[in-house]
């Protein structure tokens, strides 16, 4: 069974078939961890956020 994915940004489900649209990448390259849009509206908002943020984005996504 396939784990339900979700917007990075939004929150909403993903559909199955739909691809990741990026990976956020460690400074060290270890750590890969897939990132989902709903729409590009999303992806947008997601490239101009600070920093700080994304690291909020991925520890909600690795729990």
């Amino acid at each position: 069974m396939m784990k339900q994915r979700y917007c990075t940004i939004c929150g909403s489900p993903i559909p199955k078939g739909k691809q990741e649209s990026g990976e956020w990448v460690s400074a060290d390259g270890k750590l890969r961890i897939p990132l989902y849009y709903c729409s590009s509206e999303c992806m947008l908002q997601h490239v101009f956020l600070p920093t700080a943020y994304l690291h909020q984005i991925r520890n909600r996504i690795k729990q």
